[in-house]
Formats: C-alpha cells, structure tokens, sequence
C-alpha cells in the first residue's frame, strides 16, 4: 500500500512509502530507517498508537521526540 509521510526533525522532508497490506503505524518510521521508539506518527492532527494500521493513501506525519532537561 501507498502512504505518504512528512518527516519533522530527518531528512528528506517528504516521503512516499510502498507498505505491506496490513502494515501499522510503526511500520512507517522503519521504513525510513527511523526506530519507532524515537518518534510520533500523527494522521488527520492527532498521534497514534504504533500498532494503529494504516491504509492505502493515509497522509502521516513523522516527529522526532526530544526528550531531556535540566537535573536539579
């Protein structure tokens, strides 16, 4: 299946991806190379969870988490 990826935080920016029917949200980051665990899927505005599946056409977009702070 088609989906389409925009990625925030990697380059390139854009991606058209080619996954397998049945293929889920974490399937997309790894299918640029990205672990699932270093960032968020959104579709339509809102996160989802890595074993969301995806359809053909699905629109994502593909943030880097940042995690981190000050110790006190």
């Amino acid at each position: 299946m088609r989906v389409h990826a925009t990625l925030h935080g990697f380059t390139p920016k854009e991606r058209e991806l080619d996954l397998a029917e049945g293929a889920v949200a974490d399937d997309a980051p790894r299918a640029c190379g990205i672990r699932p665990e270093l960032v968020l899927v959104f579709r339509d505005g809102r996160p989802i969870a890595g074993d969301e599946p995806l359809r053909e056409g699905d629109r994502v977009r593909i943030l880097r988490v940042v995690s981190g702070g000050a110790s006190l």
